[in-house]
């Protein structure tokens, strides 16, 4: 009789400290859990967006080039970025080109874009670095006189303006970028990439006329 008492005592001594044990654990919240053969283990992967615009300032044969750009893709355990970019050209007005085909001007126009992945270091930090990489394709051509006609004196848009030559290209982008959280939900970022292409052709134009240093700023709004 004493003895199944003393394993009674035992047993419900055991039992008070395991539902103790077990309440704490449940109050402070800790993920220590037992892992079993038929149980996964919580999934911890976090997952969020970005939206980004901005903007680059580059040269194509020396002459001065703007362009404007939007990314978007979701962010994966704060530090990996994937997702679409796309690139145009803003300043074509100025990217005057004489003696293309048959003697006529033209202005440069078009743009490129594609898949791109980016890491970022240190990503809760106020300022940090992320390393942009892009790759995808680009089209360039030549627009006789920037699309306008002229009619007593004045410029006039011409839908129906004729396009003297153009090319799409394979093209990839790597870079690097500061960033500065403005915001939780907004960053600033400035950075420099190269752009380089293999197999550009266009008439009057360099193989190598898209291989340029680009210098771009932006702002990138999301869930980081």
């Amino acid at each position: 009789m004493k003895k199944t008492a003393s394993i009674l005592l035992l047993l419900l001594a055991f039992t008070s400290s395991f539902a103790q044990d077990y309440t704490k654990v449940k109050e402070t919240g800790s993920d220590e859990e037992i892992r079993t053969l038929f149980r996964k283990p919580k999934n911890d992967i976090s997952v969020g967006w970005s939206l980004g615009i901005n903007s680059a300032y580059t040269q194509f044969d020396k002459q001065n080039v703007w362009l404007v750009g939007m990314s978007a893709g979701p962010v994966i355990n704060h530090n990996w970025t994937t997702g679409i970019q796309l690139n145009a050209i803003v300043n074509s007005y100025n990217l005057d080109y004489d003696y293309v085909i048959d003697s006529a001007a033209a202005n440069l126009v078009g743009g490129f874009g594609g898949f791109f992945i980016q890491y970022t270091l240190f990503p809760k930090s106020p300022v940090h670095v992320s390393f942009p990489f892009s790759i995808g394709a680009g089209y360039l051509g030549y627009l006789r006189d920037n699309g306008y006609r002229w009619e007593n004196g004045h410029p006039y848009w011409d839908s129906n303006a004729e396009i003297l030559e153009y090319d799409v290209f394979f093209v990839i982008e790597p870079g690097v970028q500061v960033e500065f959280n403005l915001m939780k939900f907004m960053r600033l970022a400035m950075g420099v990439s190269y752009r380089y292409s293999p197999n550009l052709e266009l008439e009057q134009s360099p193989s190598d006329l898209v291989n340029q240093f680009n210098g771009t700023i932006g702002l990138k709004f999301g869930k980081f």
